[in-house]
């Protein structure tokens, strides 16, 4: 198996949609419209390509809810891509939701 290259992007954008993950108990899908990306020092960036478009995030159910995320918010969060170029991860320590 080949291992994972460490990545990490800053995205900011606005939230389309959020929904249960149907194959990831524990996590919601946060559906964000990018429309900016910095690349974090010290990691590969493979997301900045992304502003622009609307992608799905994998985000852990608990600090989600508990910053109040709603459809229409501000949002701005460290995401990781995993195996695959459409699986991706968002950091929770550094998730900022605005007025949240």
């Amino acid at each position: 198996m080949v291992p994972i290259k460490e990545n990490w992007t800053e995205l900011t954008g606005t939230i389309a949609m959020l929904r249960a993950s149907e194959s990831r108990p524990g996590f919601l899908e946060l559906h964000l419209q990018v429309e900016a990306a910095v690349p974090v020092p010290g990691f590969a960036d493979f997301l900045s390509d992304r502003v622009g478009s609307t992608i799905l995030i994998n985000v852990r159910k608990e600090p989600l809810e508990a910053r109040k995320a709603i459809p229409g918010a501000r949002v701005r969060v460290r995401v990781r891509r995993g195996r695959h170029a459409d699986d991706l991860f968002a950091h929770t320590e550094h998730l900022k939701i605005d007025g949240a």
